[in-house]
């Protein structure tokens, strides 16, 4: 009975095949989480945003409430003398961009996984793709250490603080998402306002903004490492084939 020679150096197709498949599956999964991230991003960001401009008639007026034993004779303004530009652009953009970026993703990985087939790039497409993923990963870092660096340069409410000059809090900057967290914790007029809304939009847009900088990151990563997976099973492939031309059986 002869045994079947196997050259030592014939690579072996299904161990690479099988350890292909781990950086694909997460380069889907990864991407599947960007694209609702991405949705409750700009959903929860206009909100806050929005709700702002209507209450402000887009930043022009404030409100001025009663706070009985507090504020400049009882009162005290909707919104502190000092705060943060409002804006929703940068956050937008990012969250625009991860959404396009992670769609894109998405569909390409599902039809590789769907296919079982290997999507060949040549060097100069694999360095396009992975430039797009590093724009992207980048962006969300800049928004994300820029709303930080804000919301770190913020004070907190003091109730105590006794305004001397006009209903508004002077005290300091603030941040919408600071100011509308704490400031109805102490003043219930505010309660009426819809700042909860700002409040929990605001917040949950940056929570969001950090955990989309964490899986772009991942996406990026787990694609570069997908990309070298599948070139290395064509390359084994290629090698298989040229050593079957040479008698290899």
């Amino acid at each position: 009975m002869e045994v079947p020679l196997k050259s030592p150096q014939a690579p072996d197709l299904n161990a690479a095949r099988m350890s292909s498949k781990l950086p694909g599956i997460l380069t889907h999964v990864y991407s599947m989480v960007l694209v609702l991230v991405s949705i409750l991003l700009l959903a929860f960001k206009s909100t806050a945003f929005n709700s702002y401009m209507d209450q402000t008639d887009d930043g022009k007026v404030t409100t001025t409430v009663v706070w009985p034993g507090h504020g400049l004779g009882d009162y005290i303004q909707l919104y502190p003398y000092e705060l943060f530009p409002v804006v929703q652009g940068p956050v937008i953009a990012a969250a625009s961009v991860g959404l396009i970026t992670s769609l894109a993703v998405a569909a390409l990985s599902t039809w590789a996984l769907r296919s079982r087939r290997v999507l060949k790039l040549n060097q100069t497409q694999r360095l396009m793709v992975l430039a797009v993923l590093c724009a992207n990963a980048l962006l969300a870092t800049i928004v994300m250490i820029f709303e930080l660096v804000q919301r770190g340069r913020s004070i907190h409410f003091d109730p105590e603080y006794r305004m001397t000059e006009s209903a508004a809090y002077d005290k300091g900057p603030f941040t919408l998402e600071i100011w509308t967290c704490e400031a109805p914790v102490y003043v219930s007029s505010f309660e009426r306002y819809g700042l909860r809304k700002q409040c929990v939009g605001e917040r949950a847009s940056l929570c969001l903004l950090i955990v989309m900088w964490v899986f772009s990151s991942a996406m990026l990563g787990c694609l570069a490492w997908d990309m070298r997976s599948a070139q290395s099973i064509v390359t084994a492939k290629k090698r298989a084939v040229d050593w079957e031309d040479d008698g290899w059986d």
